[in-house]
């Protein structure tokens, strides 16, 4: 590879570094919920941040509960509530968010299969134009929460957060925990085209960072091939 090329890959690496560091450093934080302070129950529908909406409800598991399997995530919801048989659990948020178009916005939030139910488990996440639809398998395997992070543009709505369960009904759906949602200003005005590229980039970015920070050694192989 000749030495334009590798100049060509560091550059492009260090500015997808600083985008990604820069948009991580404006970030404002418009939700945060790890569920801990709720008081914990089964048959819920009305929560601090949020509400689980018509008859569908939710519980609140935690310490004296019955499936408090994640001792070490402290309370969080399992989505298909134990009123049955309307169980599945729409929890929405009580609050909307603005969405403009020049602020990219961060969803994170842990999800777990539910170790009560052999049924896969899947939920619906809606926040304006985005959404996404996630399955984990269920039963005694699961032992841990597994992270989900998701970045997108702004629409110029006002949305709710939603979390839709997709479950059997059983009354055992799929565990929430730690919901974030973050906003970063785009730093100029972007057309439609180059604003998918820089989240593209935006993402990569982050990526990169991560790898060189866990990985130094990283950036070095990447200028010798």
């Amino acid at each position: 590879m000749s030495i334009v090329k590798k100049l060509s890959i560091a550059t492009v690496g260090a500015v997808l570094v600083a985008f990604g560091t820069i948009q991580k450093s404006e970030a404002i934080t418009l939700l945060n919920d790890n569920f801990n302070n709720e008081t914990t129950g089964l048959g819920l529908t009305n929560l601090t941040n949020f509400n689980a909406t018509a008859n569908p409800n939710v519980d609140v598991i935690g310490e004296g509960t019955p499936f408090f399997s994640f001792t070490s995530n402290g309370r969080y919801v399992d989505l298909d509530g134990s009123n049955r048989p309307d169980s599945d659990g729409t929890l929405v948020s009580n609050q909307s968010f603005n969405l403009t178009p020049d602020n990219v916005y961060t969803l994170s939030f842990d999800l777990a299969g539910n170790p009560a139910t052999s049924s896969p488990n899947s939920v619906e996440v809606t926040l304006g134009s985005f959404t996404q639809t996630i399955t984990l398998p269920s039963g005694s395997q699961n032992t841990s929460f597994s992270p989900f992070t998701f970045s997108f543009a702004g629409t110029n709505t006002d949305s709710f957060l939603a979390f839709n369960s997709l479950s059997a009904n059983d009354g055992s759906g799929l565990y929430l925990d730690n919901v974030s949602l973050e906003s970063a200003a785009v730093p100029f005005e972007l057309s439609p085209a180059l604003g998918s590229l820089a989240l593209v980039a935006w993402g990569v970015g982050i990526g990169l960072q991560r790898k060189l920070k866990t990985n130094p050694e990283l950036l070095s192989r990447i200028m010798v091939k």
